[in-house]
């Protein structure tokens, strides 16, 4: 990653996943909320390294990947 997301990536998927849950009836966010919104919210804000882009690694599936590692449940 030749830049990562700021503070204020963050910040918006949390006000998304808010948000989504919001439609759905829920007074709160879930994680598959934050889960299914996070590569729209963050993927724009990441820049892959040079080595990266080389090997076609997208942002969104630099996103995929470390969601994929860091499961809360």
């Amino acid at each position: 990653v030749e830049h990562a997301v700021s503070p204020r990536g963050t910040l918006a998927l949390a006000a998304a996943a808010r948000a989504r849950a919001a439609l759905h009836g829920r007074g709160h966010a879930l994680p598959e909320d934050v889960e299914d919104l996070a590569a729209d919210a963050l993927s724009h804000r990441l820049v892959p390294s040079w080595r990266a882009t080389s090997e076609g690694v997208t942002a969104r599936e630099i996103v995929a990947r470390t969601l994929a590692h860091v499961r809360p449940w």
